[in-house]
């Protein structure tokens, strides 16, 4: 089922994405984004309106990420909050070798250690928290909070949405997103892992782009 998403990520984009998984298991870290989220990733790095991409938390997802910020010349900008994970994932990305266009921040929950931002962001990968004091949910959606400024006109992602869709509907409804705007990415079908996409606008441009990776 997810071959032909790992083919197109290597033809589309030139990522390995087995060799990835491969890099972070032997870094510590068991979990990790499918084939399929890596190929939408990519895919929205590579789109003409993408300039710079923010994320909350680390893993695979930084990988691709940040091969695709080097390949189509774009900035990211990866926040981590735990001191461990940031080290396992930094240690993939030196091993890896693709870490020229990514500013990787460990905050250790501290809000003095939450990096500034002046450029606003084009689409945010939100799987972390900013801090490890707050539960998961809260947690992200204090740093969306946190960093709304810059993401009003940003397309959101947000992993592992079907444990909290109710609780991000809501949310998204009380900064003015319409339900038009929102929709579940999960074209292989998968019982977990769902991602909840949210557009600034429902005829977005990125809608189209992500309507691709639908194989």
């Amino acid at each position: 089922m997810y071959i032909k998403y790992e083919q197109q990520l290597k033809l589309k984009h030139g990522i390995d994405f087995s060799l990835y998984i491969k890099t972070v298991r032997e870094c510590g870290n068991e979990s990790g984004i499918y084939q399929d989220v890596g190929l939408l990733l990519s895919s929205l790095v590579a789109a003409d309106s993408t300039k710079f991409v923010l994320e909350f938390g680390s893993g695979v997802s930084t990988y691709v990420l940040a091969a695709a910020c080097g390949k189509y010349n774009k900035n990211l900008l990866t926040i981590e909050h735990d001191s461990k994970w940031y080290d396992v994932t930094m240690n993939g990305l030196k091993k890896l070798g693709i870490s020229d266009n990514l500013d990787f921040v460990c905050t250790e929950s501290k809000p003095s250690n939450f990096p500034l931002i002046d450029t606003p962001v084009s689409f945010a990968w939100v799987d972390g928290v900013l801090s490890k004091d707050i539960g998961p949910l809260h947690g992200r959606l204090v740093a969306c909070e946190y960093y709304w400024d810059y993401l009003k006109d940003a397309v959101l992602l947000f992993d592992d949405a079907q444990w909290h869709l109710d609780p991000w509907y809501e949310w998204l409804r009380g900064v003015g997103r319409s339900e038009d705007t929102r929709f579940i990415f999960n074209p292989t079908g998968r019982g977990d892992r769902h991602v909840l996409v949210s557009l600034p606008y429902k005829y977005h441009p990125h809608r189209e782009v992500i309507s691709s990776c639908c194989l």
